[in-house]
């Protein structure tokens, strides 16, 4: 329980640093006209070693790199560009549907610790899968008062499913991968919700379905 608690905190604190990395991305491309005057200084003085360093250093600048606006969340946003560019090295193709206020009602902490190990346990998967994708869906349903949350990948084995339809780890007991399996039932317990799998052996994809309550709401 200690390593899965230290491995979330781990977590929140690395997307709080992405997305004060975020911000310092707007204030770089707020002062564009100031680099644009700089270089202009240099080229005046005929500087061109200077400007060809300087612009090295800015378009490597991490603080320039383009970011997707994906949810409402800056949290989840770093996540979800995370995964997107990672996706994008390993030739798999992420597909993104969060709906507005969707996940208003869970705590960040939660939401980080659910979505990277869904998302971890995705990518796991569907690496190496020809054409191989991964779609992740999250909605709201008011007259329900439940957040449906859906992730479907490329699978090319079937996964093994313990008889209380929990996903084995083929990972050590104590790797990383089963305390990701904890984390999520833990926010699937804390949020009195349920966490359903299944293996379609014909397309070879593979499918989690989650809904949680949101105990949060105004009567």
């Amino acid at each position: 329980m200690h390593l899965q608690m230290q491995k979330e905190s781990d977590l929140v604190h690395f997307y709080q640093m992405l997305a004060e990395q975020t911000d310092a991305q707007k204030l770089v491309i707020h002062d564009i006209k100031k680099h644009l005057y700089a270089i202009s200084l240099l080229n005046n003085e005929h500087e061109n070693q200077k400007i060809s360093d300087y612009i090295e250093r800015l378009t490597h600048s991490s603080q320039l790199k383009v970011s997707m606006r994906v949810c409402e969340n800056d949290f989840l946003n770093a996540i979800f560009n995370r995964y997107l560019q990672r996706c994008e090295h390993l030739h798999i193709t992420l597909d993104i549907d969060i709906r507005k206020q969707a996940l208003s009602f869970m705590d960040e902490y939660d939401m980080i610790s659910l979505f990277c190990n869904l998302l971890d346990n995705a990518v796991e998967a569907a690496t190496g899968c020809p054409d191989s994708f991964i779609e992740v869906y999250a909605g709201f349903s008011k007259s329900h008062n439940l957040l449906l949350l859906s992730v479907k990948n490329s699978c090319i084995q079937k996964p093994a499913i313990d008889t209380k339809g929990r996903l084995k780890t083929q990972k050590s007991p104590n790797g990383i991968h089963g305390t990701g399996l904890k984390s999520v039932l833990r926010v699937v317990k804390k949020y009195e919700g349920n966490y359903e799998l299944s293996y379609d052996e014909q397309s070879h994809v593979f499918s989690t379905v989650i809904t949680l309550t949101n105990s949060k709401e105004e009567n």
